[in-house]
């Protein structure tokens, strides 16, 4: 009877440790850059997160064009979608525009960072939590505005965010092109420029 005992004691702390670790986000990202939400149960229920990876994928190109991707839908059974952004571009990328029906109609309540269990970012407080660690919106209206990025995605990186209302592949989210920051090379080689315009200014001024 000890024995039974001690073993239903430990299979409780078991699962009650399992409980807490899976409580919330531990930054582990899928290979398209995404919270795998069906392992969080910091959102009130077990597990109540539905999709394991990425909605949608937004790609930018480094020859200038935009990819999308994904099995669509949404991430908490309902109407809201998890958006990974790969940036191949060729240089940082801040921000860029996004338009479809409400995808800007946030309604405060179960933003991706709801599910994750991590406060808003300093940018994202107004929206509700559903710009991830890094983004925040400028919006229009419910349906049209710009995602931006603190810090900016690098070349050759990722980030993620939230919208409002699933993902419907015959009908996705338009992307517009993206705003960015040039890389350090193409600065310096700008400086550089700027130098030799002042260079021969001054030459031709004497």
């Amino acid at each position: 009877m000890k024995k039974m005992l001690g073993l239903m004691a430990g299979a409780a702390i078991a699962a009650l440790t399992m409980g807490q670790a899976q409580a919330a986000w531990d930054g582990t990202l899928t290979a398209n850059g995404c919270p795998d939400t069906t392992t969080l149960t910091s959102h009130g229920g077990a597990f109540d997160g539905v999709a394991p990876d990425c909605n949608f994928i937004i790609t930018f190109n480094g020859d200038g064009s935009i990819s999308t991707s994904g099995p669509g839908g949404n991430y908490d059974g309902s109407d809201d979608a998890l958006v990974g952004v790969h940036n191949n571009s060729g240089h940082t990328i801040t921000s860029f525009a996004l338009s479809g029906s409400n995808i800007f109609g946030f309604d405060g309540s179960d933003g991706i960072d709801n599910y994750l269990g991590i406060s808003p970012n300093a940018m994202d407080t107004s929206f509700g939590g559903y710009g991830g660690p890094q983004a925040w919106f400028t919006v229009t209206d419910a349906s049209n505005g710009f995602v931006n990025f603190i810090g900016g995605i690098p070349n050759g990186g990722m980030a993620f965010f939230s919208l409002e209302e699933s993902i419907n592949l015959s009908a996705p989210p338009k992307v517009g092109p993206p705003v960015g920051a040039p890389e350090p090379a193409t600065l310096a080689l700008f400086g550089i420029g700027l130098a030799g315009v002042a260079a021969r200014f001054r030459r031709k001024k004497r």
